[in-house]
């Protein structure tokens, strides 16, 4: 899997859900925690990286299927309000 290619501002992950568990800042402490799923997804990233267009390519839940899907999704990166 290739992870991002910063010349195309395409890439590749893999990924993991849980239910449970808790953040220690950006760090996910996964104790007590059960994963729920897992997947991969191909992304592409644009407008100097504020924008991710992706699919998601495979998804499995925790007893082995999910059947066939399509689903997408875009991340934009939020501005912070500035209130004078």
């Amino acid at each position: 899997m290739i992870p991002y290619d910063p010349a195309s501002g395409t890439g590749d992950q893999s990924f993991t859900l849980y239910t449970g568990g808790k953040c220690n800042g950006a760090t996910f402490d996964s104790t007590g925690a059960t994963a729920t799923s897992t997947g991969t997804d191909h992304f592409v990233a644009s407008d100097n990286g504020k924008r991710l267009d992706g699919i998601f390519t495979s998804t499995t839940d925790a007893i082995g299927g999910i059947g066939d899907f399509s689903q997408t999704f875009v991340a934009l990166q939020q501005s912070p309000v500035h209130h004078d």
